[in-house]
């Protein structure tokens, strides 16, 4: 489900208009759901990404951003939101989920 942003930011207003495809926002974010997960790359080269997702032969939903990429996984029942930080990987990553209510995050695609 997509929501719109208000012009100019990074935020939906409070009676913003949903849809299930983005095609009919200029800007916009998706619902994140207690069943998502996102991981933020903000800290990365974008070609390193690129070839991390090569190399690891990622299959996920993947939404270039201004700074990076998010890339949406479904949350394991495992999954324990930590502190934001750096990851095993050994670079800076923020994690985000729906836990509690849901959360809106950008997914408007840029270009990598």
């Amino acid at each position: 489900m997509f929501v719109e942003y208000v012009p100019g930011t990074k935020h939906a207003g409070t009676k913003a208009d949903r849809s299930e495809t983005m095609d009919a926002f200029t800007d916009c974010g998706m619902l994140l759901t207690n069943e998502d997960v996102v991981i933020d790359i903000d800290h990365l080269p974008k070609d390193s990404i690129k070839a991390m997702i090569s190399e690891f032969g990622l299959k996920t939903r993947t939404i270039w951003t201004d700074r990076g990429v998010h890339l949406w996984f479904k949350k394991p029942a495992w999954f324990v939101r930590r502190k934001d930080g750096i990851c095993r990987l050994g670079f800076e990553i923020d994690q985000q989920t729906g836990i509690g209510d849901d959360e809106i995050i950008k997914a408007q695609a840029l270009q990598p």
